[in-house]
Parts: structure tokens; sequence; C-alpha cells
């Protein structure tokens, strides 16, 4: 609409930008975006290298053609800006929408309208396929006879397109990740079934004494097996949060935080794999892992966390196991 109607809202920097960088680099980070969620790169080699090389080509296209923008000299602009230009894109999103087919992941139809969509709005204004209507407001015409217009369409589509396969996955990893918790707790009930009839058949064949001691073991295996398995799982939440933290301080280039936090996050998950083999450890072990997870928190809540840990003179932490 700025270029169109003349509004003069933007400098022709920005106008030059859009048109030679911001157009071309959406569809290739759209291309890396379906290469990786449907693992062309595993599946598809031969493929996914040609795509790279149409990648490669469509970035040179960018600089080349932002720097003859800048220039004012674009040779050829009807034949270059209708014929050239998009040919890369198209041969591109034509090469995605092939392999995406051919993909068997259950959300590749959502990604293959998206490249079909650029592919059909992009060629519209080469082929000429619209025209003005009787009763269409000029001013309107005016900036829909644009073929940058299209390409945005398409972009949006594809974009839509590609919301709606991310939460179509996210709903098929939930349902996956429910029936395997159903499978896990039937084989818990299965095992804990055997183990009672066992149990039961011995009760009927030892001594009341042997009884009871029997009964004891095999409480505190199944208390140590849970305990193992809940020491081996880390709060979902907190690595969540903590994983923000480190892309939050990436996004802010502050790569010496991120680092700390980095460093300090792995270091708490080897301390706790490491801590979950043992029924017990030292409480010089244990503070060490609380120590480390309370100054995560204190960096991930910017230092508002103040904490102090004080030991009596005569306790041995090296000796003493919890």
């Amino acid at each position: 609409m700025d270029i169109r109607l003349g509004m003069a809202m933007f400098s022709p920097l920005v106008h030059d930008i859009i048109f030679s960088v911001f157009l071309w680099l959406i569809p290739v980070l759209y291309s890396h975006f379906i290469g990786n969620m449907l693992d062309f790169p595993v599946h598809f080699k031969k493929g996914w290298l040609f795509v790279k090389i149409l990648i490669g080509i469509v970035l040179l296209q960018m600089f080349w053609q932002f720097i003859e923008v800048r220039c004012n000299c674009l040779p050829f602009p009807n034949i270059y800006g209708y014929i050239l230009s998009p040919f890369t894109i198209i041969l591109l999103n034509v090469v995605l929408a092939i392999l995406v087919a051919k993909s068997k992941s259950p959300v590749k139809w959502f990604l293959f309208v998206g490249p079909i969509s650029i592919l059909i709005l992009w060629c519209m204004p080469v082929l000429k396929l619209y025209a003005p209507s009787e009763h269409m407001n000029r001013e309107l015409f005016l900036v829909i006879n644009f073929p940058i217009v299209f390409l945005l369409l398409g972009l949006l589509i594809e974009g839509i397109c590609f919301s709606f396969a991310l939460t179509y996955q996210s709903k098929l990893v939930f349902i996956e990740k429910n029936k395997m918790q159903e499978n896990y707790n039937l084989q818990l009930e299965e095992d804990l079934d055997k183990r009672t009839q066992q149990l039961e058949i011995k009760n009927k064949l030892i001594e009341a004494e042997k009884i009871s001691q029997i009964e004891l073991t095999f409480q505190k295996k199944i208390a140590e097996t849970e305990m193992t398995a809940l020491r081996a799982q880390m709060n979902p939440h907190f690595i969540f949060n903590s994983l923000n933290s480190i892309n939050l301080y990436t996004l802010e280039n502050d790569t010496e935080s991120a680092s700390e936090y980095l460093s300090k996050f792995s270091q708490l998950i080897r301390l706790v794999l490491e801590n979950s083999k043992n029924s017990t450890i030292t409480l010089k072990k244990e503070l060490e892992t609380l120590e480390l997870y309370i100054q995560l928190e204190a960096m991930r809540f910017k230092e508002k966390v103040k904490y102090s840990i004080k030991l009596a003179s005569e306790i041995d932490t090296q000796y003493i196991e919890i």
C-alpha cells in the first residue's frame, strides 16, 4: 500500500529490504522448517541435498537482487522480475512438495498445502490469471494488482498450515505419551500381580516369622524401585524453564550468562543421574545438588533469590548418608 498509493510511510531502504531480503528469506526458513520437521536429511538424503543447493542459489539471488535494487542497475527488470526471479523459488517449492508427498509422517498434508499455495499464488501474476472486477475499487485493485501481494498471501497460508502441522504433531505426541503411560501402568500391575501371587505361594510354604521378613524385603525392593525412578526423572517444568532461560540469554546475546547457566544445568543433570544409581548418597552430594538447583533458580529470577546454607561444625557431610 505504501508503494502503490505513494503514502511514503517507509524509506526506500525498508522497501528494498522487504522485496530483496524478506520475501526470499522466509521461503528459505520455511524449507528448513519442513525438512527438519519431516527428517528429510535422514529419509531423503539426495532430495535434501538438491533442496540445499536450491537454497544456496536463492540466497545468492537475494544478495544479488538487493545490491542491484539499491544501485538501480537491474538488467531486464521485466524478464528478471517475472521469469528468472521466481523460478528458483518455484522449483524449490515443487521439490519440497514432492518430498512432502513421499513422506510417511501423519502431518505431511498440512505441510504439503504450504508449498502448493505459494506455487499457485506466485504463478498467478506471471500467468495473468487475475483481472479487475467492474465494481472493484480502483485503489484496492491498485494494491492487489501487485505480484508481491500474491507471494505474501501464499506465505501467510503456508504459515497457517505450518501452525496446524505443529498443533497436530503435538496432539500425536500427547496421545502417544498417554498410550505409553497406560502400557507402563498395565505392565506394573501385571508385575505386581505376579509378585503378589509368588508371595502368597511362599507364605503357605514358610513359617510365620519368615513371612514377615519376605514381605519386608518385597516392600523395600518396591520402595527402592520407586525411589530410583523418581530420582531418574527431573521435573519437566523445571527443565522447560531452564531451557527457556538459556534461549532467552541466547536471544539477548548474553553468551556469558547462557554459558554459565548451561554449565550449571549440565552439572545438575549429571549429579541427578549419578545419584539415581544408588539407594543412598552422602550429605555432601545432596548439598551440591541442592546448591546447583538454587543457583539456577536465582539466575532465572535475575538474582531475586537470596540463600545461604549453614552447617553445624559437628556435622560430617562426607560421612552422613541420606
